[in-house]
């Protein structure tokens, strides 16, 4: 098997764990760990897309302008996804650097659940049809 295949599938695996750990935290009242359970989920998922399209990326913010652009351009996503990675690296740093006594509440990181499935779920319908930038 290729690297590239191998980083992709590490990426996706990391992706589906993160997911099951946040829905995991959110059933057992962990709301804070599953806001960066979830935001994980995404962004796994995001490089995943990015590296199968050639975009490597070394930070947050590359693979957050990087998916906003692939959504742009190729229309892989629907509008509100390109913001997915947006919304929760928020609730992200709320959860896991709030200083001021912020919590995640549970209904604000619960209806995330089915969004992220869903991201991750297309990621993974996408990726074998997809080729790098330089042949799209």
């Amino acid at each position: 098997m290729s690297a590239d295949f191998e980083q992709i599938k590490q990426f996706l695996s990391r992706a589906d764990e993160c997911f099951e750990a946040g829905r995991d935290n959110i059933l057992s009242y962990r709301f804070n760990r599953a806001a960066s359970d979830l935001y994980y989920a995404t962004f796994n998922s995001a490089r995943a897309l990015l590296w199968k399209m050639g975009i490597s990326t070394n930070s947050h913010s590359q693979v957050i302008t990087g998916l906003k652009e692939i959504v742009a351009k190729y229309g892989f996503f629907n509008t509100g996804d390109e913001e997915l990675l947006d919304r929760l690296i928020v609730l992200r740093q709320i959860g896991d650097y709030s200083t001021k006594g912020k919590n995640i509440e549970k209904e604000i990181i619960e209806p995330y659940l089915p969004i992220v499935e869903e991201f991750i779920r297309k990621t993974k319908t996408i990726l074998p049809k997809i080729h790098r930038a330089k042949e799209l």
